[in-house]
C-alpha cells in the first residue's frame, strides 16, 4: 500500500505479488567512496593498479556535471 501511494496509487503495484525497485546511483566519480570501493574489489592490493583502473572506469563520469551524471545513472537502470 505504501509503495502504491508513491507510484501514483497504481492498483497493479498494490496487488502485485512482487515488486522490483531499481535505484540510480550518482556516486560514480573517482572522488566518490562507492566508486573507489567497487574498483578496490578487483584491482588487487597494489595502489598503482587501483589508481590506473579507477582512472579508466571513471574517465567519463569525472567529466560530467551533476545533471549529466544523474542522467547517465538513470540510463544505466535500463541496461
Amino acid at each position: 500500500q505504501k509503495l502504491a501511494k508513491l507510484c501514483f496509487d497504481q492498483a497493479s503495484v498494490a496487488s502485485a505479488s512482487h515488486n522490483i525497485i531499481l535505484l540510480a546511483r550518482k556516486d560514480l566519480q573517482s572522488k566518490d567512496e562507492f566508486a573507489q570501493k567497487q574498483i578496490r574489489r578487483f584491482a588487487g592490493s597494489k595502489e598503482e593498479n587501483f589508481q590506473r583502473i579507477l582512472k579508466i572506469y571513471t574517465h567519463d563520469t569525472d567529466a560530467m556535471n551533476e545533471k549529466e551524471l544523474y542522467h547517465f545513472a538513470q540510463l544505466q537502470c535500463y541496461l
